[in-house]
């Protein structure tokens, strides 16, 4: 009588298991390798610190506020030119009713100009601002044409806004 076709042929079964073992853990490694020295030397050169710009307060509102008012750097545009008016000037800003882009700026002015007074005028299509800068308060036109006014500074940020600065008492 011999043994069993079982346990004769176990170590034969158990060494193929192991070599299937063994390769499939080399093909994922090998895998693994060249994903990594692949992607090593991409991802190095998208790290360098000119690549990845330093997130300022201000960075989400500059990615919206560029394209609308075709500036630059609007937040430390308007926080400068906003910095120059008396710190007890109020300040009404005359926009466009129907235009969603211009709410966001609306929002984005009041957040750059506090704790300074603001008020919100939204115009029509036919209508007309009849108020006009005063000692006290600055009108801020954005993307409306500004009437011309000889007593007030005028002060164009960018293409689509206008200052009318305070006038200034003689």
């Amino acid at each position: 009588m011999g043994f069993p076709l079982s346990i004769v042929a176990w170590p034969q079964y158990h060494l193929r298991r192991s070599m299937s073992r063994k390769t499939y853990f080399l093909i994922w490694a090998l895998l693994f390798l060249v994903f990594f020295v692949r992607t090593t030397p991409r991802l190095l050169k998208d790290l360098r610190p000119e690549k990845i710009p330093l997130p300022l307060r201000t960075s989400s509102m500059d990615r919206r506020l560029g394209p609308v008012l075709q500036l630059v750097k609007p937040s430390a545009t308007l926080t400068q030119i906003f910095a120059q008016l008396p710190s007890d000037c109020s300040l009404i800003v005359v926009c466009p009713e129907d235009k969603d882009d211009w709410q966001f700026v609306r929002y984005a002015i009041g957040y750059l100009t506090w704790p300074r007074k603001l008020d919100v005028v939204r115009l029509g299509p036919n209508e007309s601002f009849g108020g006009v800068a005063s000692e006290s308060t600055a009108v801020l036109f954005c993307g409306l044409p500004a009437p011309l006014s000889s007593n007030a500074d005028r002060t164009i940020i960018g293409p689509k806004m206008v200052l009318l600065g305070p006038v200034k008492s003689k």
